[in-house]
C-alpha cells in the first residue's frame, strides 16, 4: 500500500539488479528509451505514480526518465558492489496490483515476475510471468503471458482470454493478478479468471 509520502526502501527498490553496470540507477532494456530514476517514483493520495518525462541531456543514450518499483535485488551500485538479497520472494501464491495505465503512444506498461537470480548480472532466468503488459497508444489488449522452457515457449489467454474486452485500462483503476500454484497458473482481471496455464 502506498499510504506514505515516499518509497519504503525496506520493501521496494527503484533501481534494481540489472543496474549493476550503471552508476546511479537502472538503464532501460527491451530497447526502451528511458533511464529509471528514484525521483520519478512519486506518492500522493495513496497512489504510487511512475512518472515518465523527457530529459536533456540524455543519460546512457536514453532521452526519457521514468520510474520503476521492484522487490528484487538492489543494484550493486547501491550495495557496495555486492548484489544483495531479494527484498521479497515467494514460491506459489496469489499476487495482484491495482493499476491505472497511461493511454499515450510509446508507453509499455508492465507488471511481471522473475525468478530470484544469484548471477552477477541478474540476466539469467528460465521463465517469466507477465501478469499484465500493455503497449499504450490507447489500445486495449491486455497481455497476460508466461514465458517458459528457457523463455523459448510462451502461453497467453490472448488478449486477456475470458476477461477481454470488459475493462478500459486507461479510464480507471483495475486489479490484475495471478494465482501461481504447483500445477497451474490462473490469470485474473478484477477478480475474474481470464485463463489457466497447466503445462509443465
Amino acid at each position: 500500500e502506498f499510504s506514505g509520502t515516499s518509497v519504503d526502501l525496506n520493501k521496494w527498490t527503484t533501481c534494481f539488479s540489472w543496474a549493476w553496470d550503471y552508476a546511479g540507477c537502472t538503464a532501460s532494456f527491451n530497447e526502451g528509451r528511458e533511464y529509471y530514476q528514484t525521483s520519478q517514483v512519486q506518492y500522493s493520495n495513496g497512489i504510487g505514480k511512475l512518472v515518465a518525462q523527457p530529459q536533456s541531456p540524455s543519460v546512457w543514450g536514453k532521452d526519457y526518465k521514468s520510474g520503476l518499483l521492484s522487490t528484487t535485488n538492489k543494484p550493486n551500485s547501491l550495495t557496495g558492489g555486492v548484489q544483495g538479497p531479494s527484498l521479497y520472494k515467494f514460491k506459489y501464491g496469489y499476487v495482484e496490483a491495482r493499476l491505472k495505465l497511461p493511454p499515450q503512444k510509446g508507453f509499455f506498461t508492465a507488471f511481471w515476475m522473475l525468478p530470484v537470480s544469484t548471477a552477477a548480472s541478474g540476466y539469467q532466468y528460465p521463465y517469466e510471468i507477465d501478469i499484465l503488459e500493455n503497449l499504450g497508444g490507447g489500445d486495449t489488449p491486455l497481455y497476460q503471458t508466461i514465458h517458459y522452457d528457457g523463455r523459448s515457449q510462451n502461453w497467453s489467454p490472448f488478449p486477456s482470454g475470458d476477461c477481454s474486452p470488459t475493462v478500459n485500462p486507461f479510464t480507471d483503476f483495475h486489479t490484475y493478478g495471478v494465482d501461481w500454484q504447483a500445477g497451474y497458473l490462473d490469470f485474473y482481471i478484477d477478480g475474474k479468471k481470464c485463463g489457466r496455464f497447466t503445462q509443465e
